[in-house]
């Protein structure tokens, strides 16, 4: 029996059937009709995390954002994490070193000394 007699459709738009073909899930395999997807290298660690708009200041009467990135992806090392609870979503405010050329005019004081806020970038 042919893998074509077998395919079924179940509820909704996708069918199922035992042909798999070239359909994969792959991070770092290119498909060929796509020549400029941007594929993920296993040996690179990552950019910085993303970064989130909605905490602000005012710096030489400009009002500049500052930085915020997912709970989960606040800088380890800096003394502890301020964390903003904003519409039921918590994000860490991404803290940095006060002579980081990314630092903000923001300073806070923690346990391992004062550190400042990253600028959105």
């Amino acid at each position: 029996m042919s893998d074509q007699r077998r395919f079924r459709w179940d509820s909704g738009r996708l069918g199922r059937g035992p042909i798999q073909d070239f359909w994969q899930i792959a991070r770092q395999l290119q498909d060929p009709q796509i020549p400029n997807l941007p594929l993920e290298d296993p040996d690179d660690p990552g950019g910085f995390p993303t970064q989130f708009a909605g905490l602000r200041t005012f710096d030489n009467a400009a009002m500049r954002e500052l930085c915020l990135v997912a709970e989960a992806d606040g800088a380890a090392g800096m003394g502890g994490i301020p964390k903003i609870n904003k519409g039921g979503t918590k994000y860490a405010v991404y803290l940095v070193e006060t002579s980081d050329p990314n630092a903000s005019h923001v300073r806070i004081r923690t346990s391992a000394g004062t550190k400042a806020i990253r600028l959105k970038t």
